[in-house]
């Protein structure tokens, strides 16, 4: 016995066969590709890295080991970066200075007083690879971060949440470094 021929359930069944290469041909197509994976990578996985001193002009002390500690971070996480021991013995070596750090005061409530403030951190970075004098990456990046102030205006709760914000920067700042690099930008 024959079956009927339908010419509709031929031509579904033939784009749903058809569809995931035609998704893939588009995709590849228009230069998208997946964050931290390019054909152009300037950093292999596998190399090590080593923060060096960051100069810090700012009056924050913790700036300088903030920036560090999230470039560490997000060099291990987007880029599968390791920690070097030493300078000597690392493949890339990141420098750099803090520009800027500023506290201004955003919203304030019926007594005039500031109820939220915002931390705005510049740094200018560079990257270099071991035994090479000039950087093959510089530039200059700024990040801010909100937060709040407590309603009773304790010093300790504004010093804390002071501090999670410039952790938060230095996280901003770090990720923007990588995705600059790594965008060639």
């Amino acid at each position: 016995m024959r079956l009927p021929y339908n010419p509709a359930v031929l031509n579904i069944s033939l784009f749903r066969l058809l569809l995931p290469f035609l998704a893939i041909f588009v995709f590849s197509g228009c230069g998208y590709n997946f964050y931290g994976v390019s054909s152009t990578a300037r950093i292999a996985p596998a190399e090590s890295l080593w923060v060096a001193n960051i100069a810090n002009t700012t009056v924050s002390p913790k700036a300088q080991t903030l920036i560090r500690r999230a470039l560490y971070e997000s060099g291990g996480r987007i880029r599968g970066l390791s920690p070097a021991d030493e300078e000597k013995s690392a493949d890339l070596v990141i420098s750099g200075r803090i520009v800027s750090y500023a506290l201004k005061a955003i919203s304030y409530n019926r007594e005039d007083k500031a109820v939220e403030y915002r931390l705005t951190l510049a740094a200018e970075l560079e990257i270099r690879r071991k035994n090479e004098a000039t950087p093959f990456w510089r530039g200059a990046m700024k990040g801010e971060q909100d937060f709040p102030v407590e309603k009773n205006f304790d010093v300790a709760y504004q010093h804390n949440a002071e501090e999670a914000a410039a952790a938060a920067v230095s996280r901003i700042l770090a990720e923007k470094f990588f995705a600059a690099l790594e965008q060639n930008y």
